[in-house]
């Protein structure tokens, strides 16, 4: 029986999942207590499965290979930047890059979207990204993110999500559709 497509799907640091599903932390070397999962999904099977080991084994593949296959899947799917103007904390609006989808958040992993947000930007510019709910990916240029005002609505979007949908408050650097690490 085919499963379909796999894809990415992050899932928050306290996923109860996670001793059935094989997963990777998002930035292992930066590893922090709110840091999501990497799990890898297959939304349109019946089941709505997550690869576990038993899968890997029947596959006979490693979960790095179905990784590579998920972010592939992802790329493919057609998504679309916009902008928005989103209320700082304590006043004012920020212009932001929106994705919405349910799998926006796992853009993050995928360099073919990222690059498109970069495009959007200045040449040059670290992309300042967060990833505060399964759905939304929210991102700034670098130097946008240096008052303050970008994380903490980040940290509302994280706060008023549902528990099931919350992912991270963390903002993450990316350049050239790469993930470089966590922003403390």
């Amino acid at each position: 029986m085919s499963l379909g497509p796999v894809l990415p799907q992050l899932q928050p640091h306290d996923w109860p999942g996670l001793p059935h599903a094989s997963c990777r932390k998002l930035f292992p070397s930066q590893g922090g207590q709110e840091e999501p999962w990497v799990s890898l999904f297959y939304p349109v099977s019946p089941l709505a499965a997550f690869v576990g080991s038993r899968r890997l084994e029947k596959l006979g593949q490693t979960r790095e290979d179905v990784e590579r296959e998920a972010i592939a899947n992802l790329a493919a799917k057609t998504l679309a930047w916009r902008p928005a103007n989103l209320e700082k904390p304590g006043g004012g609006l920020l212009g932001v890059l929106k994705l919405d989808d349910f799998f926006a958040a796992e853009c993050i992993l995928c360099a073919e979207h990222m690059r498109r947000a970069e495009a959007i930007f200045p040449k040059g510019e670290v992309l300042v990204v967060g990833i505060p709910r399964r759905g939304s990916l929210l991102a700034v240029p670098g130097p946008q993110a240096r008052d303050g005002a970008f994380r903490g609505i980040v940290r509302s979007a994280f706060e008023a999500a549902p528990r099931d949908f919350a992912l991270t408050p963390s903002l993450f650097v990316m350049k050239r559709g790469r993930l470089l690490g966590r922003l403390n």
